[in-house]
Order: structure tokens, then C-alpha cells, then sequence
């Protein structure tokens, strides 16, 4: 899992061994945090793929 934003993504060769669409799935996207989460807490949605497509 790679995080949007994170400057050590371009260095890191499995990374950079994707291709864009591979990119944009393999990484985290900031959201906003729900009302009840804790002040310093990050949210990030990233979703799963269970099975070939």
C-alpha cells in the first residue's frame, strides 16, 4: 500500500514498476476524518480487491 502525497513513492521500484492504473489503485487517498474520530487521526480509503477481475 502506498500513501497519495508520500515523496518516497517515485523511489520505491515496486512503485515505480506500476503502471498509472496500477498506481491510482495501489494508493491510499486522504478523506476527511468523521466527526467522532480522535483530533490528530488521518483517514485514508484504499480499496481491496478480493478476486481476479
Amino acid at each position: 500500500m502506498f500513501f497519495e502525497g508520500e515523496r518516497l513513492n517515485e523511489r520505491d521500484g515496486l512503485y515505480r514498476a506500476l503502471s498509472r492504473e496500477e498506481r491510482h489503485a495501489a494508493t491510499g487517498h486522504w478523506v476527511d476524518r468523521a466527526p467522532d474520530m480522535e483530533a490528530d487521526a488521518i483517514a485514508v480509503a484504499w480499496d481491496i480487491v478480493l478476486g481476479p477481475t
